[in-house]
């Protein structure tokens, strides 16, 4: 027991987002809220790296509009795989079908662009719950 509490007590947010200077950011306040971050600028990056465990994995953060692999079929590529990672969805459009479609398994949210912080520290705090 004392092994998922010690990876409870570091979570990583892996944040997969194909914009630089949002990748940046994230981290930025992510690292502020005493979480560790894992950057990646694309799906195929984070799945090279190794899909992360959820013993070990806070939240994922994926942007939905990614070049190449989009957010949606990572996520389904995801699901596919039996990964049931909490995740967080980002997107300027929240309402859209393919936004909506990431939230079919229950372990995803999304949330819309631009958003405060405290709504993303939120939201990544729920996700912990949610593990």
């Amino acid at each position: 027991m004392g092994d998922m509490a010690d990876s409870l007590a570091d979570p990583i947010v892996y944040i997969i987002d194909d914009d630089e200077a949002v990748r940046t950011a994230l981290c930025t306040l992510i690292t502020a809220h005493g979480w560790h971050a894992r950057p990646f600028h694309s799906a195929s990056a984070f799945l090279a790296s190794g899909v992360p465990t959820a013993e070990s994995c806070a939240c994922l953060l994926i942007d939905l509009e990614l070049d190449g692999m989009s957010g949606v079929e990572l996520q389904q590529h995801l699901l596919d795989q039996r990964h049931t990672l909490p995740a967080i969805i980002l997107t300027a459009r929240p309402d859209s079908p393919a936004a909506r479609r990431t939230q079919a398994d229950g372990t995803t949210m999304v949330l819309g662009k631009p958003f405060e912080a405290d709504d993303l520290i939120r939201a990544i705090n729920d996700a912990m719950g949610s593990v």
